[in-house]
């Protein structure tokens, strides 16, 4: 008895977390087509596999990130096209999907819920390579992590009457160096 009942406590603590730290939600994107149907676009998510230790998801420059986004839907999109920009840059990276097309980054978990990945490298994210001449080599300790930016992440859905809808999501930290 005592068992169910902790257990009955504690689910909504954890449930509450692992949604929270997880994963980040978005309202529902509704695009109407010329002939009045609509295509819904829902359970709009992102994550990364990197958190601060306050659990908000982060872009580290030094590590491998991988940014995660899934949405469902009633009627397929057309296409999509997933833009991240630089809030302070400017710059911007676009990857086009379909699902007729097929992209090893994207899984369709059902006929309506889709998953996308978009892995950035250091070297992705460094500027221009510097040259560097041999000298003494003195160790110090890593600098903290600070955050030097964001990225943006928007998707553009088109529908397969050519109307489209942007979901834009909030800047995800970007840190220098992450330890």
């Amino acid at each position: 008895m005592k068992r169910a009942w902790l257990a009955a406590a504690l689910l909504p603590v954890l449930g509450a977390c692992a949604i929270t730290v997880i994963t980040r939600s978005f309202g529902p994107l509704q695009i109407t087509e010329a002939d009045g149907s609509t295509v819904s676009i829902t359970g709009l998510d992102y994550r990364t596999n990197i958190q601060d230790e306050e659990g908000n998801l982060v872009i580290c420059k030094n590590w491998a990130t991988t940014i995660t986004y899934r949405f469902r839907y009633n009627v397929a999109p057309a296409s999509w096209t997933s833009t991240f920009s630089g809030d302070l840059s400017g710059d911007k990276r676009s990857f086009d999907y379909s699902l007729t097309t097929g992209s090893p980054d994207v899984t369709q978990y059902n006929d309506q819920m889709v998953e996308v990945s978009a892995t950035f490298t250091p070297t992705d994210l460094a500027p221009a390579a510097v040259r560097v001449k041999p000298a003494s080599v003195v160790i110090t300790p890593p600098p903290a992590a600070s955050q030097v930016g964001g990225t943006r992440l928007s998707v553009t859905f088109v529908t397969a009457g050519g109307r489209t809808g942007t979901v834009s999501f909030p800047s995800i930290p970007v840190y220098d160096s992450c330890s």
